[in-house]
């Protein structure tokens, strides 16, 4: 779990690939069912994101069987549709634990450090939503988490190897 742009989906390969499980991203679950979420947020606004967000995770969910790794949206579990991002909470709790990544302990370097990596990747968030964001989601990413990994200027790798050093 974690703000947009911290990494999550580059860590999550590395873990699983580390740890020999399969890795799934829920974007891309999305995305292989309703396209583009950038382009459905557009159309149909995103509380209809959320809605259909949760029903790809339960239907994953339900379906996967063996350990893996999955890379969350960054309003999964923290969106503005708390009664779903609680019901989202508590099935990924019955299956795993859950690893917040954040880029450093301070919020003002942590914004910073998201502003840039959005605009890196072209994102289309703008630095006062990135920031609004983080100070909404933060506190539940805090409370959900199960480890928190400071990321810092680590490789994915190197992040990989440290979450399996400290929750083994």
């Amino acid at each position: 779990i974690g703000p947009r742009s911290v990494g999550k989906s580059r860590v999550g390969k590395a873990l699983s690939k580390k740890l020999k499980l399969n890795f799934y991203d829920l974007d891309d679950l999305f995305e292989k069912k309703f396209g583009s979420i950038d382009a459905h947020t557009a159309k149909h606004g995103f509380d209809s994101v959320r809605v259909r967000e949760k029903n790809v995770l339960e239907k994953f969910l339900k379906s996967t069987k063996k350990p893996f790794v999955l890379s969350l949206g960054a309003g999964t579990i923290a969106s503005q549709l708390r009664r779903i991002s609680q019901q989202n909470l508590k099935s990924l709790k019955k299956k795993g634990m859950l690893i917040y990544l954040t880029p450093s302990r301070s919020k003002k370097t942590t914004i910073r450090v998201l502003i840039h990596r959005e605009k890196i990747r072209k994102g289309n968030q703008k630095s006062i939503h990135i920031k609004k964001m983080h100070e909404l989601r933060a506190p539940i990413y805090e409370e959900a988490a199960d480890l928190k990994i400071i990321t810092g200027n680590k490789t994915p790798n190197n992040i990989a190897t440290e979450i399996i050093r400290r929750i083994a």
